[in-house]
């Protein structure tokens, strides 16, 4: 017959239970497992932002994108004949995506910028790249740059995010969130 619960089994040293089951074991095992998952998730989360931001600041990155393949001379001949107010062979798609990459950068500046501890003068510069290129992006964009700019007002004077109130913050992410948007479709 066995010990009763709590008791050492025979030949078991005192102070260790004889009868558990191992049910601390399975705990144990299920957290250990819940921590390997939350690592596997983080790291996933990791890989995919420095995958979307690995090109920042990489001015080749345009070409990276395109899967068409490079104009030849009789393509650039054909492009000098044709109208130069037709959008198509303007350019104007590619001008807008170099505006549209400098302003997704001073917005992530914006939208990251840490008052008390980032330099302000890294947030005007930020601001003024917004302000210089507004009337050069759609009407939605434009919004989501005023948004930002008044962001940038706030968080500059702010000492710490305790100062900052937190609809501004949700306001400057969904515009960010919109511009971004508008980068990744260039």
């Amino acid at each position: 017959m066995p010990p009763p619960p709590g008791q050492p089994l025979p030949g078991q040293p005192l102070g260790q239970p004889g009868h558990g089951g191992g049910n601390g074991s399975k705990k144990g095992l299920w957290i250990t497992l819940a921590i390997v998952i939350g690592l596997l998730l983080a790291s996933g989360i990791g890989v995919g932002v420095w995958a979307l931001t690995k090109g920042d600041g990489d001015d080749d990155k345009d070409d990276t994108k395109t899967s068409e393949p490079a104009p030849t001379d009789t393509d650039e001949d054909e492009d000098e004949t044709k109208d130069p107010d037709d959008e198509e062979t303007s350019g104007t798609d590619d001008e807008t995506c170099d505006v549209i990459n400098d302003v997704e950068e001073a917005a992530f500046d914006i939208y990251l910028f840490i008052p008390g501890l980032d330099d302000v003068s890294d947030l005007d510069d930020a601001v003024a790249v917004l302000e210089d290129n507004r009337d050069a992006v759609n009407d939605d964009i434009g919004d989501a740059m005023d948004v930002l700019i008044d962001y940038a007002d706030v968080a500059a004077d702010a000492e710490d995010f305790s100062d900052v109130p937190s609809d501004e913050e949700d306001a400057a992410s969904d515009a960010y969130d919109e511009i971004f948007e508008f980068y990744l479709d260039c």
